[in-house]
């Protein structure tokens, strides 16, 4: 294994956990929204929502950027 598989497997992997991190986030605040509000699945369905579509965003960004950088 040389030093751009690793540079490369760790691009890849924090882009992951980027898009983990905004699907939990985003969930967490719409659990405890639900919480002080006492509406029970709507703000977490809502939350993970919104990190899924804010994650694959963010992976589109990512992604551009490294292609970029790759190509140079």
């Amino acid at each position: 294994m040389d030093n751009k598989d690793l540079k490369n497997g760790i691009k890849y992997a924090s882009l992951g956990i980027e898009f983990a991190s905004m699907i939990l986030g985003l969930g967490l605040v719409g659990y405890y929204v639900d919480k002080k509000l006492g509406s029970a699945p709507l703000f977490l369905i809502v939350g993970i929502f919104f990190g899924f579509i804010s994650g694959i965003y963010r992976l589109y960004k990512i992604s551009k950027i490294i292609s970029k950088n790759d190509k140079n």
